[in-house]
């Protein structure tokens, strides 16, 4: 290794520069708007593209890191490619536009770092969301409380309350790896804690159904994929403890009938994740500390691969039980959700105290199915970046008019066709193969 690539040179400065700049964006919609994101994009363009050619020498050919970066590339030249066959050329120059922009993003972030320079860049996503998210706390728990939520859900900054769950559990898991990264000293491990129940329970506040389906999963990847499982399985019970314990306040927010009530509901649930973050980052550091003066034998024991393999199998088996437990026919219980997400409404979710134990109804699957009659009609080259909102309209069978399918895999089949899908496949096995490369 080089002493260039051992230091933080300048592509990883600029790509801290990026990240803290990305993360700015949520004050402002997420960035969504081309108005929002675009000037980023400019501001961005000419320096990373000067240092696009000192980033090339450090990819080494045919590694998957450079298949993801060319399939990545390839992807956002088809996006602008589509703009030909577009019935919305404008809307697809756009969409091929901002691919082209985490295109180059990705370049960035996809080329060789340096372990300080890794952990600089999580460092930076992880205090910048965090800082948001105390910010947006402290104005819920003042008088303009009702002005971050729809619906008693957590909107803002994001103005979705999906998107804003799923801002803070960007942030998540760089907090959790900060917490059990055991090179680093006893404060920034238990800010790192801190910072995982703080996001966690404020993620909580937005009630987004898919996020929780999604963290799940990525969960288990982390434990899985992680080499300290038993410390990173302490850390996430601790995490999920703190917002168990707090969850009845963070879901009372929803039931609130009027503004007075959801002030009120916002103000408490607000001061209880900033009480319980303190609590938990004060014992983190305690317990921290505490394990440094354990006897070496029983010090060293913990972060064993089988020991933390023992506790997430026990794990598994016990969130199986419970699983069928609560399903006690799976196929019946499938069977059933199933023919709920595709046939009920929004009025039997919003009628629930909680969308979590509620129906799965929504306009989703009548996004979903447009999309895949779009791919029957058009497979081979899709219909066009951003090119969705018009077939929906003609096709809808709700009153809802979506820009995009509400779905990352079936935007790719429907928009950009087989090439788009072959891309995306590609781009995920290569980082898969790199993952799994790293950990052998």
């Amino acid at each position: 290794m080089t002493r260039r690539r051992r230091s933080l040179g300048p592509r990883h400065l600029l790509a801290l520069a990026i990240s803290a700049l990305a993360v700015g964006l949520a004050a402002v919609d997420g960035g969504y708007a081309a108005s929002q994101w675009t000037p980023l994009a400019g501001l961005c363009l000419l320096p990373a593209g000067a240092l696009l050619l000192g980033v090339l020498p450090d990819f080494r050919w045919a590694t998957p890191q450079t298949v993801a970066t060319a399939a990545l590339g390839a992807l956002a030249s088809w996006s602008l490619l589509s703009v030909a066959w577009a019935d919305d050329r404008s809307a697809a120059l756009g969409g091929g536009a901002r691919a082209a922009f985490y295109a180059l993003a990705g370049v960035l972030v996809l080329a060789p770092w340096p372990r300080a320079a890794a952990r600089a860049a999580l460092a930076v996503v992880a205090i910048a969301v965090g800082g948001v998210a105390v910010v947006t706390l402290v104005v819920a728990h003042g008088a303009d409380a009702g002005s971050l939520f729809l619906e008693g859900r957590l909107a803002q900054p994001l103005g979705y309350a999906s998107a804003t769950s799923n801002l803070w559990l960007i942030a998540f898991f760089p907090c959790l790896g900060i917490a059990i990264d055991q090179q680093l000293t006893s404060a920034p491990r238990a800010f790192g804690l801190g910072g995982a129940g703080l996001l966690a329970q404020t993620a909580l506040l937005s009630q987004s159904r898919g996020a929780v389906i999604t963290f799940g999963i990525v969960v288990l990847a982390f434990v899985a994929l992680h080499p300290r499982r038993g410390p990173a399985l302490l850390a996430l019970a601790g995490v999920l403890g703190l917002a168990a314990v707090n969850t009845g306040a963070l879901l009372d927010v929803r039931e609130a009938r009027s503004a007075a009530d959801l002030g009120d509901t916002a103000q408490h649930a607000a001061a209880v994740i900033l009480l319980g973050t303190l609590l938990l980052t004060i014992l983190a550091g305690l317990l921290i500390e505490g394990s440094k003066r354990l006897p070496g034998q029983a010090a060293a024991r913990l972060p064993r691969p089988r020991v933390g393999d023992r506790a997430a199998l026990m794990l598994l088996a016990v969130g199986l039980a419970l699983f069928l437990g609560v399903a006690r026919n799976p196929v019946t219980w499938t069977s059933d959700r199933w023919a709920d997400f595709k046939t009920s409404g929004y009025q039997d979710v919003e009628s629930g105290s909680s969308r979590f134990g509620g129906s799965l109804g929504s306009n989703r699957y009548d996004f979903y199915r447009v999309a895949v009659g779009e791919f029957a009609s058009h497979p081979i080259l899709g219909i066009g970046a951003d090119n969705f909102q018009i077939p929906y309209l003609r096709e809808r069978r709700s009153t809802e008019a979506p820009v995009h399918p509400h779905s990352l895999e079936l935007g790719f089949l429907a928009q950009g066709g087989l090439p788009a899908v072959g891309l995306c496949l590609t781009f995920a096995g290569a980082l898969g193969l790199a993952i799994w490369r790293s950990l052998r």
